[in-house]
């Protein structure tokens, strides 16, 4: 008996062999009867195809990878959660891996993924992409990068970390502080840690404020976590000149601040202020609720699953790549010593 084939379907549907690949793979861009017409053929006919045996035969499976920096990050669940859900209704798996501020395990996790020959991958990178940008692409494998350096030539989805971190420092020094401090991530060159402090040095400058060194401080790694934030913090105490608000690279770091300055009897925000930078999803609910710089973090992974599906969907490699960047906005909470706490400022 002859096997039934997808070649089969079409011609009875009376339809290409793309829209019966879109119909049985549940893809969009396809009408609702047409579908129906063409799973009820495949059905009738007893067609069953093994799902990886069919991405293999083309060469890919049916999975897409996320390489993410820190998982146990808050930063990134809501990408991830979005990601996975636009992976699911294409009919996709989403693996995610982790690549815990290693180059190394970035590099071996990438190249585990082609192996995978997953159809494409999503990267918050930690180096400068264009290490393996070229692999990809001679294997012809999509990538999206989330917050890569400016000089990347890939699909991109970023956030202005300048404007969002000269939009705190202002919003301080139009509370009356001149005595700003800055708690950095330890590599200030790496991405967006060089773009946050560009965003506070031009809030400075803009107001006639001077830089000052001892305002300034950076974590002992690259991670940005609680307890960096927490010895940072301290150490900023010790010397010897003491600001009147500090600005966090992130949440996590402004958490470990929160906590340094209770031990050392400061009190948030009457004798310091603190503002953070992501909104992540418990700043609203600490002691003293965090004023923060709000990342949509949810609308990141959408972007980027986006152009991923339209880069393995359309088959093109070349062509102009797109560079999405989102606007971040203030979120006014009780840290900063503001009255008007709750609220949101309005994006520019």
């Amino acid at each position: 008996m002859t096997k039934f084939t997808i070649s089969d379907i079409a011609r009875i549907a009376g339809v290409s062999l793309a829209t019966v690949s879109r119909a049985l793979n549940n893809k969009p861009r396809i009408s609702t009867v047409t579908r129906d017409k063409i799973l009820e053929i495949a059905s009738r006919n007893g067609y069953n195809p093994n799902p990886l045996a069919r991405g293999l035969s083309r060469g890919r499976t049916n999975n897409i990878g996320l390489v993410v920096i820190d998982i146990t990050n808050p930063f990134y669940s809501p990408i991830i959660q979005a990601v996975e859900k636009r992976a699911e209704e294409e009919g996709y798996n989403l693996l995610v891996v982790n690549s815990q501020h290693s180059s190394a395990r970035e590099e071996k996790y990438i190249n585990s993924l082609v192996q995978q020959r997953v159809s494409g991958i999503i990267v918050s990178p930690v180096q400068d992409p264009r290490k393996y940008l070229g692999m990809l692409k001679k294997r012809k494998i999509p990538v999206v990068f989330l917050y890569p350096p400016s000089g990347a030539k890939c699909d991109s989805v970023d956030v202005d970390n300048v404007k969002g971190a000269y939009g705190a420092v202002t919003h301080l020094i139009k509370l009356g502080h001149r005595q700003i401090a800055y708690i950095s991530r330890g590599l200030l060159h790496r991405h967006p840690s060089s773009k946050r402090l560009l965003g506070y040095k031009k809030a400075l400058r803009s107001s006639g404020i001077p830089f000052n060194e001892k305002f300034m401080v950076k974590t002992i790694t690259d991670q940005g976590r609680i307890e960096e934030g927490y010895q940072a913090t301290l150490k900023l105490l010790s010397n010897g000149v003491r600001p009147t608000a500090i600005f966090a690279f992130n949440d996590l770091i402004a958490m470990g601040c929160l906590k340094a300055l209770k031990e050392k009897g400061l009190k948030v925000p009457d004798d310091m202020a603190v503002v953070g930078f992501d909104d992540i999803e418990f700043a609203p609910f600490l002691e003293v609720p965090l004023t923060t710089v709000r990342i949509p973090e949810y609308e990141v992974g959408e972007i980027a699953v986006k152009l991923l599906f339209e880069r393995i969907d359309s088959g093109r490699m070349n062509g102009k790549y797109r560079k999405v960047c989102l606007s971040p906005e203030l979120v006014i909470r009780k840290s900063c010593g503001s009255k008007n706490s709750n609220l949101i400022q309005e994006k520019e």
